[in-house]
């Protein structure tokens, strides 16, 4: 009995184990899973099959291959569903989601990506007929890693359309666009986003427009043509180098443009095209700007441009407003040349420029953070009262030319301003300031130019480390006179230059002491006064006076020369010339007394010592005597000497004047010709001085 039990209950252990092992392999498919366990597409007879990533479907296919009306295969976990259902969509050529549902009704999401894949061509690309376009469109080209040649280099193209490029997106290096190219429209390069080198359409005799819709980049463009009326490069937003267009143009589309590395030329060079505004609404920086000869272009907008090179708006008779809200710096100059419409020139954010150039038609000139200019400030024609405008400049290290201000009687340096290059005020046909205030402003050099010098007055520091240019070239105003400005201050300069004088009475009052040169050219000076003059530190030089109405011409307080002693006389008037203090010369000490009864008869260096150079006299004209000169005894002083020279000195019969310093030089050293009396060295040595 107790085995009979221990059966029954082994039997119902193992069925209950058996029945719940049954249970068990029941339970392993619960219909929780909501995979896609394979994708793939077939178009054209190419399966293409999927990747997964993550939650994304990704089929990669050739750049250009449209996916529409592609079969689908797929697969899904058991007893899972799909939406929307693969085996109802046509067109695969976007992206899209999909929903898998596990049959327990978990779902998963799942990202469709279509990846193209580039098809290169390496080296470069001609094309040079349109059956060539044709055949290489077909190929499904998207990136070109060399150069793209378009058309033939002479003779006659075929080519008339690109639209078989639509596909290609880059060229690594340029595309050229030769000029037997056969369209009148450059178009078709749709999809073209890159070019790394240059873009060249130069001289397509008949091509009119040009059209780049999805260009974002180059490395340079250039395109120069007299029939092109219309350049567009809507998506463009970087150029690396150049970005050059001469053309007649009417429309320009440069809308998205942000920075050129280089050069940002747009002009024609025949004054022509119907323009009459530009615009680059997003262009923050270039190496440089050059907008030229658009006759209609009235206004150019650049209102985000922080920084350039040159910027130039050149010969555009009716542009009228220069506004650069943003504009901090150049690195160039700013220049408008013939711009004779432009009325205002608006920088109100400029702290720093190259050069600054204002042409005269402009009245309103707003620069009023601008501290600091590297080269040339040059204003013309303003009709500003006083500087006070230049608040906030501080140096100019060029050239700082103030010309033809009508309205400027008094000049006084801007308050923030210590230091300029060259200051130059240039007056033409008109009087210049009555009073010109450089005290305190350190300069190489001031420079004084105009027509007239009536009652100007200049004031300047005592001691003044600069040039002081005295230049009164140009025509006279009706009625004006010449005379030399009065200065104040002034005691000791660096250097005199009076370049062409056309002042009568040149009466040069305080200086004292010239550490460098003195120089006076030609000229037109009756009378000559130098009152105060003590010292010339190097070339005391000047060059003829030959409409001196002086019998005496006298520098009475100029004591050394440091450099060459140079005067020439040319004057029917002027008998003597006198520098009774001048004690020594430190180069040459070059005398031309005149000619023929145009001529010196004495000269009175009466407390000279010591020349360190040599003593030349001459006549001043080649093969012409001074015939009134009969003797050197001005010279009787003269102690030293490296040597003489003397020649066309017709009337010359006593040498007396030199005999304390024949010792001081040998007798290679002594020269005289074409002289009354021409005595060698040995004869001087005997005592021989005088004509026998």
């Amino acid at each position: 009995m107790k085995i009979k039990k221990l059966k029954y209950l082994l039997t119902v252990f193992v069925i209950a184990v058996f029945l719940n092992g049954c249970k068990d392999k029941e339970d392993i498919f619960i219909g929780t899973d909501s995979f896609i366990n394979s994708f793939s597409l077939t178009q054209d007879g190419t399966t293409y099959n999927a990747s997964f990533y993550a939650d994304s479907i990704i089929i990669s296919v050739p750049e250009g291959l449209s996916l529409n009306g592609a079969s689908v295969t797929y697969s899904l976990s058991e007893q899972a569903s799909i939406k929307p259902v693969p085996d109802d969509i046509s067109n695969w050529n976007n992206e899209m989601l999909f929903a898998v549902t596990s049959y327990s009704g978990e779902e998963q999401t799942y990202k469709y990506i279509v990846k193209r894949n580039s098809i290169d061509a390496e080296g470069t690309v001609v094309l040079s007929t349109q059956d060539e376009v044709n055949a290489f469109g077909e190929q499904g080209v998207t990136s070109i890693k060399g150069s793209l040649i378009i058309g033939r280099i002479a003779g006659t193209d075929s080519i008339t359309s690109l639209a078989a490029l639509y596909q290609l997106k880059e060229v690594g290096y340029n595309i050229t666009v030769n000029p037997t190219y056969a369209a009148k429209e450059f178009t078709g390069l749709d999809a073209l986003e890159t070019v790394g080198g240059e873009i060249n359409i130069n001289d397509v005799k008949e091509i009119k427009s040009v059209e780049f819709q999805s260009l974002k980049s180059a490395g340079s463009i250039y395109i120069k043509n007299d029939s092109i009326s219309s350049a567009e490069f809507p998506r463009l937003t970087q150029v690396a180098g150049d970005l050059r267009v001469d053309c007649p143009l009417n429309i320009l589309n440069l809308t998205n443009l942000q920075n050129v590395g280089g050069q940002l030329s747009l002009l024609h060079s025949y004054n022509r095209g119907e323009i009459t505004q530009i615009a680059l609404p997003l262009l923050k920086s270039a190496g440089s700007i050059y907008i030229v000869r658009f006759k209609e272009l009235t206004k150019i907008e650049l209102p985000e441009l922080v920084t350039s090179g040159d910027l130039s708006f050149l010969y555009m008779p009716s542009f009228n407003i220069v506004y650069l809200p943003k504009l901090i710096e150049t690195t160039g100059t700013i220049k408008m040349t013939s711009t004779t419409d432009l009325a205002e020139v608006s920088l109100p954010a400029l702290e720093r420029a190259g050069g600054l150039d204002i042409p005269e038609f402009v009245k309103v000139l707003e620069v009023p953070l601008l501290s600091q200019v590297s080269g040339d400030l040059f204003l013309r024609g303003l009709t500003v009262e006083n500087m006070d405008f230049l608040s906030s400049l501080t140096s100019v290290e060029g050239k700082f030319t103030i010309y033809n201000l009508p309205n400027l009687q008094t000049f006084k340096v801007p308050s923030a301003l210590t230091n300029v290059g060259t200051l130059s005020i240039y007056y033409s046909r008109m009087l210049p300031p009555e009073e010109i205030d450089v005290k305190g402003l350190q300069m190489d050099e001031l420079e004084i130019r105009g027509a007239a010098l009536v009652d100007t007055k200049i004031i300047g520091d005592e001691k003044f480390d600069g040039v002081l240019n005295i230049n009164s070239d140009g025509s006279l105003p009706t009625g004006a006179t010449i005379t030399f400005p009065e200065l104040e201050g002034f005691s000791t300069i660096d250097s005199l230059i009076l370049g062409y004088v056309k002042i009568t009475n040149l009466n040069i009052k305080g200086i004292k002491k010239i550490n460098k040169g003195f120089y006076l050219p030609s000229n037109s000076i009756t009378e000559f006064y130098m009152p105060d003059l003590e010292e010339v530190g190097g070339d005391f030089l000047i060059s003829h006076l030959n409409r001196s109405i002086q019998e005496i011409i006298e520098i009475p307080k100029l004591k050394t020369v440091g450099g060459d002693f140079n005067v020439t006389i040319l004057s029917g008037e002027t008998k003597t010339l006198a520098f009774p203090l001048l004690e020594s010369v430190g180069g040459n000490f070059s005398l031309a007394s005149g000619y023929q009864t145009r001529a010196l008869t004495s000269v009175k260096f009466t407390s000279i010592k010591n020349i360190t150079g040599k003593l030349l006299v001459t006549s001043g004209r080649s093969s012409y005597l001074n015939s009134i000169m009969t003797n050197l005894e001005g010279f009787s002083t003269l102690m030293n000497i490296s040597g003489v020279e003397i020649t066309d000195q017709g009337a010359l019969v006593s040498y007396e004047g030199l005999k304390n310093a024949l010792s001081s030089f040998s007798a290679d050293d002594w020269y005289v010709s074409n002289n009354a009396y021409n005595p060698t060295y040995e004869e001087l040595n005997s005592g021989q001085w005088v004509q026998p």
